[in-house]
């Protein structure tokens, strides 16, 4: 199996949504010169919104099983952007655009379904997300 790395965790995540490569290609080209490298975090907000409202007309079930593979192989950079970044921002989508959360659960694999329970009690509860 491919080590998952920030290098190419954007671009399995991308696998399946072909219809923004041509965004994350010029968001790449954006950011070439930044000298912290490239800000990940705002282009899974992008993907996140997107996922959300292209909800009915993409592959979710593929889409989600990237994210699996991402939570199980990723690094912990990876891990933590998917966790505390897509998922959260695919969370906040859906709740501005009053769905429930529940709407996503058929996709969510073992891993991503804990994940996303761990970042519903963060926002509930006030529990740390955490690994275990």
């Amino acid at each position: 199996m491919l080590k998952i790395t920030q290098g190419n965790f954007i671009t399995i995540l991308l696998e399946h949504l072909p219809q923004i490569n041509d965004s994350w290609v010029a968001f790449q080209q954006e950011w070439a010169d930044n000298k912290e490298g490239i800000p990940h975090y705002l282009f899974i907000s992008d993907i996140a919104r997107y996922v959300v409202e292209h909800k009915d007309s993409i592959d979710l079930r593929h889409f989600f099983m990237s994210v699996e593979r991402i939570e199980i192989y990723g690094d912990h950079y990876c891990r933590e952007a998917i966790t505390v970044g897509l998922l959260e921002d695919i969370q906040n989508n859906l709740l501005r655009l009053n769905i429930p959360l529940s709407h996503f659960d058929e996709f969510l694999g073992k891993e991503t379904k804990k994940f996303w329970g761990k970042v519903i009690d963060f926002w509930e509860e006030g529990k740390l997300i955490t690994d275990n």
